[in-house]
């Protein structure tokens, strides 16, 4: 770990009933009859938590994640097709040329063999298209020709008695991803014990009325709304980490451990409880990125995206956020460029508060909506050539540094490893 992270202290927050997180569209029941609803919530919610316990004006969070025991579970990559990794197309092409070459030597008038990606373009400043990764040493898993069927093996199949695929991967699992580069068939698999671990939460729809006084009839004005609560299965929680200062204050408040706190939207309460077993996981977790960040200067490397990637940057005045950090240059598009390739899904947006002024009582702060950002989607992965800081690391006096201290754009580093080439015959 770089000497600039802090250490963090676990801890989870159980829900003593159905939660509800509104999402970062502006809603008031006279304007709007659905008021939509965002899980995992976003780090600010748990920030306004925290900060009604202990005094401090300022701390570092890292999640919220969701937790299970003594496991963290983290977005699944969208990096991947079902259990295929997916790679920028540069970086497929030479090991295909390799494989086209020795091919040649049998074929040599076959011109179904090159592969047709190496002719797509994309504008110079947006990523292009990711392809899979195949391993060619196997006939199943080889790069399609032209002309040829889909080949549909057993992993592609749809047979009903299959196990459902991961959408959140256990710690013990993004660990072995984090030593090895790849993620087995078996560990994108529901586990067969555990079959929540497919939707550890479910929704419930709850529609409000109000009455006309006197009468029978809704109201016209905010008469009715419809709002979505969250319901986690049982044994599951939200876990968050703290800095040490926050965890000291934590620790001394003066009602103790655990501790009721509220949590979202109707006065819904969580049980906030310490996590010691969890400062070893996310631990191990970090000390392995930083050692796939320094074995891999000069090397290709993948970074996921653990937590939602606030990437804002002013623009004549204007801010403007986008899905990679601006600090990072496609390479398409500079010589110098790092940024080969871009894996994400929809944005996430996101509502904060800010702290003003009133014109009437100059002392007072009070505290007003702010403008939404868009964030980069958890799971999100990133090819660069060599990896990169991002600035909000290395420039703690940015309103960058101030999102990486709610939680936000924390990056995993992963190794890339190269397919086998083929077997020459």
């Amino acid at each position: 770990m770089t000497e600039n992270q802090p250490i963090f202290y676990w801890y989870t927050l159980s829900p003593l009933d159905v939660w509800m997180f509104r999402d970062a569209k502006p809603f008031s029941p006279g304007e709007r009859a659905w008021a939509g609803s965002q899980f995992p919530p976003p780090s600010a919610t748990i920030v306004g938590a925290i900060r009604s316990i202990v005094s401090q004006a300022n701390l570092t969070l890292m999640g919220p994640f969701l937790c299970r025991q003594e496991e963290l579970y983290f977005p699944r990559p969208i990096g991947y097709y079902k259990s295929h990794p997916l790679v920028p197309p540069e970086w497929r092409s030479s090991h295909d040329q390799t494989s086209n070459d020795q091919q040649s030597r049998n074929q040599p008038n076959d011109n179904c063999q090159r592969s047709t990606y190496l002719y797509a373009r994309y504008p110079d400043n947006r990523p292009g298209a990711l392809v899979r990764q195949t391993d060619p040493t196997t006939q199943k898993n080889r790069p399609r020709r032209c002309g040829e069927e889909d080949l549909d093996d057993e992993e592609d199949g749809n047979e009903p008695d299959r196990r459902p695929y991961r959408d959140w991967l256990p710690s013990s699992v993004m660990l072995k991803y984090l030593k090895s580069g790849a993620i087995n068939s078996e560990d994108w698999l529901v586990s067969e014990h555990r079959p929540d671990e497919k939707e550890p939460w479910t929704e419930e729809v709850r529609p409000h009325n109000s009455l006309e006084p006197g009468t029978r009839q809704v109201k016209q004005e905010g008469g009715y709304f419809v709002e979505t609560a969250v319901r986690l299965k049982e044994g599951w929680s939200l876990a968050i980490g703290v800095d040490s200062h926050t965890h000291q204050l934590l620790i001394k408040n003066d009602y103790g451990l655990p501790l009721a706190i509220r949590l979202g939207g109707e006065g819904h309460r969580a049980i906030l409880r310490r996590a010691e077993q969890l400062d070893a996981v996310w631990l191990a977790l970090k000390q392995q990125s930083e050692t796939n960040f320094k074995d891999s200067q000069g090397k290709r490397a993948i970074a996921y995206l653990a937590t939602p990637g606030v990437f804002e940057r002013k623009h004549n005045g204007v801010a403007t956020c986008r899905p990679w950090p601006w600090e990072w240059k496609l390479r398409r598009s500079a010589s110098d460029g790092t940024l080969a390739g871009v894996a994400t899904a929809k944005p996430v947006p996101i509502a904060g508060r800010i702290r003003g002024k009133a014109d009437d009582q100059p002392n007072a702060s009070p505290s007003i909506p702010a403008p939404q950002v868009f964030a980069a989607a958890p799971g999100s992965q990133y090819y660069l050539e060599q990896p990169d800081r991002l600035f909000a690391e290395t420039e703690t006096n940015s309103r960058a540094n101030r999102w990486r201290q709610l939680g936000y754009s924390e990056l995993l580093w992963i190794p890339y490893q190269e397919p086998p080439l083929p077997q020459q015959a």
